[in-house]
C-alpha cells in the first residue's frame, strides 16, 4: 500500500478569550487537524526552559525541519488571507514564534536526556504574536547493538533514486523586537476558503519530494534517532563506570563494553 503524503491541514480560524488571572485575553485560535510528520527533539532535562532550548536551537535548525514552521504559516496565510491586512513572510514568522508546552510527560527524578515527540495542535494570534502549542510524549526506548553502523543521509543511494532538492539554509535567529507586528481586520469581514468540493482549502508542502523520498528519509531519519539513543546511552553507561572505578584502561574498555552496558540497559 503506498505511503500516504500529509500535508498542512487547519480548522478555520476562531475568536476566543482565555483567563489569565481574572483577566480575559482575546485571540485567534487556528486548530492543526493534519500534520505533514511529528518532530523528534533531543532534550537534557524535562522542564519548559529546557525544551524550547532544544526546539528552537537544535531541532527547527536541522535541514530536516528547516520549513517546517514556514510550511505552516504559508498553509494558515493562504487559507486565511481576508484575516491579514498585508501579506506576511512565513519565515520571518516562523523565526518569531512563542511555543506553548501545556503539559510535559512525568519522569523518573534522576538525571537524564530524554527523546521527545512533538506534536502541534494549534496556533494562536494573540497580541499581535503567533504562539504553536504543543502536545508532547517521550519516544519509546529502542535497544539495538551499539556498534551497529548506520548509513548516513548522503550514503543512502538506491539504483532509482532521485537528487534529494537543496535545502535552504536555516534562518538566522531575530530579537523580538525584529518580529514583525500583525494587523488584523475584523473577523465579520472573513469568509471561509473553500475548494470546488466544498472543503477546507489545503496546499502540499514546497519540499518537492517524490512519495519514494519521503519514505526514504523516513527510514533514514529513524536510523539516525536510533544511533543518537545508542551513542547517548553508551556514554551514559560509560560515565556511571568512571564515576565508580575512575578512568578506563583498554582492557576495562572491552570487558565493560561486551558486559556492563547490557546491564545498565537493564537498571534503566
Amino acid at each position: 500500500m503506498a505511503l500516504e503524503v500529509k500535508t498542512w491541514k487547519l480548522a478555520p480560524v476562531e475568536y476566543t478569550k482565555y483567563n489569565d488571572g481574572g483577566t480575559l485575553i482575546p485571540y485567534y485560535r487556528f486548530k492543526v487537524l493534519t500534520a505533514p510528520h511529528d518532530l523528534l527533539t533531543l532534550t537534557g532535562t524535562m522542564t519548559a526552559p529546557a525544551l524550547l532550548t532544544a526546539l528552537v536551537d537544535t531541532t527547527l535548525k536541522e535541514a530536516d525541519y528547516a520549513t517546517y514552521l514556514p510550511d505552516l504559516y504559508a498553509t494558515l496565510f493562504a487559507a486565511n488571507a481576508k484575516l491579514f491586512v498585508r501579506k506576511y513572510d512565513p519565515a520571518v514568522c516562523a523565526r518569531g514564534t512563542n511555543h506553548i508546552f501545556p503539559e510535559l510527560p512525568v519522569v523518573p527524578a534522576e538525571e537524564g536526556s530524554y527523546t521527545c515527540i512533538l506534536s502541534p495542535n494549534e496556533v494562536r494570534l494573540m497580541n499581535s504574536k503567533f504562539y504553536v502549542v504543543w502536545s508532547v510524549e517521550l519516544a519509546a526506548e529502542i535497544d539495538i547493538d551499539v556498534d551497529v553502523d548506520v548509513p548516513l543521509m548522503d550514503e543512502v543511494v538506491t539504483a532509482d533514486s532521485t537528487p534529494a532538492p537543496v535545502q535552504a539554509p536555516a534562518p538566522a535567529p531575530v530579537t523580538q523586537s525584529a518580529v514583525q507586528t500583525i494587523e488584523l481586520v475584523e473577523l465579520d469581514d472573513i469568509e471561509s476558503d473553500k475548494d470546488e468540493t466544498g472543503s477546507e482549502a489545503s496546499i502540499p508542502l514546497r519540499s518537492g519530494l517524490t512519495d519514494r523520498q519521503i519514505r526514504e528519509r523516513q527510514r533514514v531519519e529513524e536510523a539516525r534517532l536510533r544511533a543518537k539513543l545508542a551513542a547517548f546511552r553508551a556514554q551514559r553507561a560509560m560515565d556511571r563506570y568512571i564515576q565508580k572505578y575512575g578512568d578506563l584502561t583498554d582492557s576495562d574498555a572491552t570487558e565493560y563494553t561486551e558486559t556492563d552496558v547490557e546491564s545498565d540497559d537493564e537498571s534503566d
